[in-house]
């Protein structure tokens, strides 16, 4: 994969939503920002994508979960994004607790793996 990049707003074809949304208003696509990936969450055979919280000064992001997708095999996008809302976003979710320790800016420790998990 050559073509990196971070969600910075579902708009899913809804007008609405972009007419309504400065993001959407004042996007310049290929914009460079500084991602640091703070967690992986691995799919085997299917998907790796990194956990990141870019800074909002230098691109305003609308999204539940920002990532970075570094790695697809035979998976979508879409498939990605149901993925991480599961793994993060869902109560007793096998990801949730580190995830939100992560949002609120703190690390998780280092070398803590789930080696299981189920979404």
């Amino acid at each position: 994969m050559n073509n990196f990049y971070v969600n910075c707003l579902h708009v899913n074809h809804d007008e609405e939503i972009a007419d309504d949304s400065l993001i959407y208003q004042t996007f310049k696509s290929g914009k460079k920002i500084s991602v640091g990936i703070m967690a992986l969450i691995i799919v085997p055979y299917k998907t790796v994508i990194g956990i990141c919280f870019p800074d909002q000064a230098t691109q305003k992001i609308d999204d539940k979960c920002p990532n970075l997708t570094i790695a697809v095999n035979e998976f979508f996008a879409n498939q990605s994004k149901q993925v991480l809302e599961k793994s993060c976003l869902t109560n007793n979710s096998c990801f949730g607790e580190n995830y939100k320790i992560l949002k609120q800016g703190y690390k998780v420790k280092a070398g803590k793996e789930i080696l299981k998990g189920s979404i």
